[in-house]
């Protein structure tokens, strides 16, 4: 367990490799670091590009998503990481 509601599950191991998966609210967003990195990079790139958004766009964007009614947690696979990437 991570928090209350974050869980990580190991769901398979090999001599090279363990799976696992994560347990958490839909809400949360469960992103590898390479992906989460590569996100980050694209939004200050984009940032520092001067473009401005057209008006249904940055209206849309002011407005907070609303979360789906009765969301419940979900079991989120994760990539296979071989040992090789763990060191």
């Amino acid at each position: 367990m991570i928090s209350n509601e974050i869980e990580i599950i190991v769901t398979q191991t090999s001599r090279t490799s363990v799976k696992i998966a994560v347990r958490a609210p839909n809400h949360c967003s469960i992103l590898r670091g390479e992906v989460f990195d590569a996100i980050v990079e694209a939004n200050r790139a984009a940032a520092e590009s001067g473009l401005e958004l057209p008006p249904q766009a940055a209206a849309a964007e002011a407005e907070p998503a609303a979360e789906p009614e009765g969301s419940e947690s979900a079991v989120q696979p994760v990539a296979e990481q071989t040992a090789s990437q763990s060191a």
